[in-house]
């Protein structure tokens, strides 16, 4: 059962608030949809890595982020998403691809973003988040290569080579 938070505000929320909030329940969002998703594929495919691994760091990246939600926000995040995973690990692994390259455009883009101008503990957290994003997009491009061959093209991040 959820529980809402019994925060009063005495004022209402001013727009670069509620665009933090925004900012920062779609990132902890975000990093509780990939723990799902590893943890779904975890059950499919064993200690195959890199879900084994990974998927108990997007635990602590939503870990990282609650600080900053519980800080700033009124809303709670989504804790527990339903997700469908591909039972065929080719297929598993391009949609982890294609999941850890939209999370590195959204840490780009919310670290350029002049909401979380005034915010250096967001900005500490969105900047570590993106390094260990990044890591995690490399291992699963690594671990695709080495068992499928080249990742197409489609699934290659740009933004981050």
């Amino acid at each position: 059962m959820k529980h809402s938070r019994s925060r009063s505000k005495s004022k209402t929320l001013s727009n670069t608030n509620e665009d933090l909030e925004t900012i920062l329940i779609t990132a902890i969002n975000d990093e509780y949809l990939a723990k799902a998703k590893y943890e779904e594929a975890f059950k499919l495919f064993g200690r195959r890595t890199p879900f084994f691994n990974i998927r108990k760091a997007e635990a602590r990246h939503a870990q990282a982020l609650t600080p900053l939600v519980d800080k700033y926000c009124t809303q709670e995040p989504d804790k527990n998403p339903s997700v469908d995973v591909p039972n065929i690990y080719q297929d598993a692994l391009l949609i982890a691809i294609k999941g850890e390259c939209e999370t590195c455009r959204m840490y780009i883009a919310n670290l350029k973003n002049e909401v979380i101008d005034p915010y250096d503990d967001v900005k500490k957290v969105f900047q570590n988040l993106l390094e260990a994003t990044i890591q995690h997009y490399k291992k699963f491009c690594e671990v695709y290569e080495d068992n499928f061959g080249s990742i197409p093209d489609e699934y290659e991040c740009n933004e981050i080579e």
